[in-house]
């Protein structure tokens, strides 16, 4: 081996380090290459050895050296092989391509066998290289020839192709299935051999199981031998294995099972019934067309057990029971069910059969069966049914009942109206001739004897009788009966029929009727009588008549003139008010168009003056509406008096009034008129002896300037009042453009607020009061806020106005109460002590009969304590009905419920309704709290507030409290809890529980 190194040929490796590696590497495959069984030599283009591997040296007996540098001639003794492997390295030094060969060898050890060997080039810098590979075959050849015999064994045809697709062997049953001599084919590639393959779907076949090495399996038809072969190719990388045989009886009876299996389908699919077919466990296989185009079904919803879809409910667990129970004794049967039409959109009947087909031994190989449509039948069946019932009833309401008597039986039959009539419900007692005609009135039997012998000598006939029964309960009837004698083919008797007819009721009938026409000969008579008689007294009443005509005249007359009169009251009283006696809206609108129109020609204005009486709500609740009335009677009269005789007052409905002033040649001449009359509303009024004062909100509105239509006035001076109101009412507003905006904020506000609370958009927002006592906070005033998607952030101020004017402020308000309920509960839970709650109360909720209830609802919902929660009240809300609203507040204090007066201080407050009012806290009034410094008018007053109400046992509430000042001097005064932004703004709730988790009492004051 030496003298030899791969690095022949190479570049020379540039460093040392370089050069260590690239030998180690280098050992590594000589190493390699000498553990190999196979031999392996490398020859260069000199025709020397340069390498040869330990088992090629074995073979031959020598050393490395002893091979290295000599020529193949000297080693191989067989001059032939010599030659041939000479040429053969020769051939592939100069073309490249790789040699192939086997042959047999014997070295100088006497080591013999077959080699197989591969030569293949190795071209390098210095020149090229043979590289041989070789192995001793013999045992595969003994292996192959095992093999061989094996193939020439069996039944199917056998051939094997090499890469080239060309045969290398081929066994005795594909030689004779291909008409062809083996070793003729040895050698020659399949396409040559067989041409026309090439052009059959043998020949991709071959190609991609070599290309995939994937078997592949085909049937093709070779024209030249007229026979159809079953291929199937095994591919590997030397060869491709190929059994074939001849299928083609195999394909003319599958040609021939599928033309069978197609009149199968032909035949079934031209039969009416629908046809199908299951394998042994009754699974279905096969449909026909029928079933498909009634059921609608598609065939993957049919196949299997999918026939019960289509099955009536009703009839499905009877149908199904039958199936498997001829499934399990494999026995046919028969069976009505109902199949649903998708296209009909209807259930119908069929007539299901079912046969099982069994081999010769009698194994069931499948299920056949058909259901054949019997809906038009069992239609029939229902309708004659339905016929039979009818029949019946009609029987039984005409009271006819029905007979056979078969004179060659003697056999009698009845139907059950029959045995009715006759008195009997047991078909024995009466369905027979005997008992027939014992039931027949003895005085009667004879004569129908006598009709029935008639007809029954002639041998045909009818007869028509009327007889008596006697029932078994000793009951009478009258019988009308009808029979004939219906004879046979020969003419002979046979069959007599008749129908017997209850017609007591009938006969009585006809004995009243006669009994009533000699009662009407008498009467007729009498009446002849009775006429004579009236006709002198007619006579003597028409002079009478005469008389009392004349009278009835003069009333007539006399009543029309009243009737005249009453129409006019009655059109008077369809445009006045009927309180007042002012014109109503409908005569006002009237006058008021022609008043425009008037004006239009004239160019002078017109001034609508709509007034509104402030606080009349209080005179109708402490005195009754009946007082109520007076005074809305007193000031129209006052109203009628200040105005001009051409001017119109009208009562617009309920406490508001609506004038019209003509005429005027200025704007501001409207204005005297309306102060004059808010001059007059203002002066007192006396009740049961009780002086009384109103006031009134009056708005005002020109034409042309602020409308040109009669709803356009009213409409302005409408929003012109309101303003006037909202401002602080007993004033008067005349209309601006600038209103109108104002009313459509207000109308939109309105609009959106009343789907406010479904849409989630109102919100309870909290804020705390700091216990100065406690030292941490136990109570949040709940404050509502409304976020609208249109209108943006609403203030309550806003907010609370509108909602009263709606009438939600009592639903909003509740909802409030029943948030502030529930998240109390809430907080309360989380933090392991009581949390309470502050809900400020409305005029309106104040007023509801059934506040305690809610109130009392709202804390059992929610388990919160009563004393957690305190009710907020303004004075004014208070001062309305005081004696009812200390008897509500007095009932929630009585269940335990706080009460708080909101912004004391600012309205009249009165210490005697203090002193009254069943109270637990006093809030006064944030101005007061802004304006605190040291000795300041609002540090004086709170002084006072808070002495008053410690005086009375109150507790006393700082609100506004926004500075650290504001809070020690509120402090320093005595007040019980602060509340204002310095301690917290009004935040949602999780915010609020989040605050309060972390909250740290404020530092005490110096």
């Amino acid at each position: 081996m030496s003298g030899f190194t791969f690095a022949e040929g190479f570049e020379q490796v540039p460093t040392e380090f370089a050069r260590n590696q690239y030998d180690r590497r280098q050992q590594a495959i000589l190493a390699a290459l000498s553990s190999v069984n196979d031999l392996v030599f490398i020859y260069d283009d000199h025709y020397f050895f340069v390498y040869a591997n330990q088992s090629m040296l074995d073979l031959w007996g020598v050393e490395s050296d002893d091979v290295v540098g000599h020529a193949m001639r000297e080693l191989v003794a067989d001059d032939d092989l010599a030659d041939i492997l000479e040429q053969q390295i020769d051939s592939v030094l100069k073309t490249g391509e790789i040699v192939r060969a086997t042959t047999p060898y014997t070295s100088p050890t006497g080591r013999s066998g077959v080699f197989e060997y591969i030569l293949r080039r190795y071209d390098h810098d210095g020149g090229a290289w043979v590289v041989g590979t070789s192995r001793d075959i013999s045992d595969l050849q003994n292996v192959n020839e095992q093999l061989s015999d094996i193939l020439e064994s069996i039944t199917d045809a056998f051939y094997a192709l090499d890469p080239d697709f060309r045969f290398t062997y081929v066994n005795r049953r594909a030689a004779e299935l291909l008409m062809r001599d083996r070793d003729e084919l040895i050698g020659q590639s399949v396409w040559e051999a067989f041409p026309e393959s090439a052009e059959t779907v043998l020949w991709p076949t071959y190609r991609q199981a070599m290309d995939d090495f994937v078997p592949r399996s085909v049937e093709f038809f070779y024209a030249p031998l007229e026979t159809w072969f079953e291929v199937h190719a095994h591919p590997s990388p030397e060869m491709l294995s190929v059994y074939f045989k001849d299928s083609s009886e195999s394909v003319r009876a599958q040609r021939e099972l599928l033309a069978s299996e197609r009149r199968y389908r032909t035949l079934t699919n031209a039969m009416p019934q629908m046809v199908w077919q299951t394998d042994p466990s009754g699974y279905h296989l096969y449909y026909n067309d029928r079933w498909y185009e009634f059921t609608g079904m598609s065939r993957e919803e049919s196949l299997g057990f999918g026939f019960s879809l289509a099955l009536h409910p009703q009839d499905r667990e009877r149908t199904l029971q039958i199936w498997n129970r001829a499934l399990r004794d494999g026995s046919k049967y028969e069976i009505e069910y109902r199949f649903y039409s998708r296209e009909l959109d209807e259930y119908r009947w069929f007539l299901g059969r079912a046969f099982p087909v069994q081999d010769d031994e009698g194994k069931i190989l499948e299920w056949v069966g058909t259901c054949t449509d019997i809906d038009p039948q069992k239609r029939a069946e229902a309708r004659m049914k339905d016929n039979e019932r009818r029949l019946a009833e009609a029987q039984r309401i005409a009271r006819i009942g029905n007979w056979e008597f078969n004179v060659k039986t003697g056999s009698f039959s009845c139907s059950p109206e029959h045995m009715r009539i006759f008195g009997t419900d047991d078909p024995a007692d009466q369905c027979n001739a005997e008992s027939y005609i014992l039931a027949i009135h003895p005085e009667d039997r004879s004569m129908v004897r006598i009709q029935r012998d008639r007809v029954m000598e002639q041998g045909f006939g009818e007869y028509d009788i009327e007889y008596r029964i006697i029932r078994p309960d000793g009951e009478q009837r009258v019988i009308h009966t009808l029979a004939e004698l219906i004879p046979d083919e020969s003419g002979e008797p046979s069959l007599m029929v008749g129908t017997v007819h209850d017609v007591t009721e009938r006969k009585e009938i006809e004995q009243s009727l006669e009994d009533y026409a000699h009662q009407q000969a008498q009467l007729s008579r009498q009446l002849q009588q009775l006429n004579e008689s009236l006709e002198q007294q007619v006579e003597a009443r028409t002079s009478e008549l005469r008389r009392l005509s004349e009278n009835l005249e003069q009333m007539v007359w006399e009543r029309t003139a009243e009737l005249e009169e009453s129409r006019a009251e009655l059109a008077h009283q369809a445009q006045h008010d009927s309180l007042t006696g002012l014109p109503n809206r409908t005569l006002f609108e009237d006058r008021l168009e022609h008043a425009i129109a008037s004006a239009e020609r004239s160019g002078k204005i017109v001034a609508v003056v709509f007034l509104d009486l402030d606080g009349f709500k209080m005179v109708n609740d402490t005195f009754g509406h009946a007082a109520g009335d007076t005074v809305l009677c007193t000031v129209a009269r006052r109203l009628q008096e200040r105005l001009r005789r051409n001017d119109t007052l009208a009562r617009h409905g309920g406490d508001e009034f609506i004038a019209i002033l003509e005429g005027l040649l200025a704007p501001e001449d409207a204005l005297p008129v309306a102060q004059d009359l808010l001059r007059t509303i203002v002066d007192p009024y006396t009740i049961e002896g009780r002086p009384i004062r109103l006031s009134a909100s009056i708005g005002v509105a020109l034409y042309p300037q602020d409308a040109q239509t009669v709803a356009g006035l009213q409409r302005s001076s409408d929003v012109a009042m309101y303003r006037a109101k909202v401002s602080g009412k007993n004033d008067i507003r005349f209309f601006s453009p600038s209103m109108n905006a104002a009313a459509e904020e207000r109308h939109e506000i309105a609009l959106q607020l009343t789907t406010a609370l479904q849409n989630h958009e109102l919100q309870v927002h909290f804020q705390p009061q700091w216990n100065v006592r406690e030292d941490r906070v136990e109570m949040f005033e709940a404050l509502l806020r409304w976020f609208n998607p249109v209108l943006g952030s609403v203030s309550p101020a806003r907010l609370i106005p509108i909602a009263e004017e709606i009438g939600m402020i009592n639903e909003i308000g509740n909802w409030v109460l029943d948030e502030a309920c529930h998240e109390a509960s809430r907080w309360s839970d989380v933090m392991g002590r009581r949390i309470g709650v502050s809900v400020n109360i409305s005029a309106t909720q104040l007023d509801r009969e059934d506040l305690v209830d809610v109130v009392s609802s709202a804390l059992d919902r929610h388990r919160l304590a009563p004393s957690q929660l305190e009710l907020e009240l303004t004075e004014s809300a208070v001062a309305i009905e005081l004696d009812r609203s200390i008897e509500r507040l007095s009932r929630l204090r009585e269940i335990g419920v706080r009460i708080a007066m909101d912004d004391f201080g600012l309205g009249s407050s009165s210490l005697s309704k203090l002193v009254r009012l069943p109270l637990d806290t006093i809030k006064i009034d944030r101005a007061f709290a802004r304006d605190l410094a040291g000795n300041s008018a609002s540090d004086r007053v709170v002084q006072v507030i808070v002495a008053l109400t410690r005086g009375i046992g109150l507790e006393v509430v700082a609100e506004g409290v926004e500075t650290v000042s504001q809070r020690e001097r509120v402090i320093e005064l005595g007040c019980d809890r602060v509340q204002g932004f310095l301690l917290g703004y009004p935040t949602d709730s999780a915010t609020t529980l989040a605050w309060l988790k972390s909250f740290t009492p404020p530092d005490p004051p110096d």
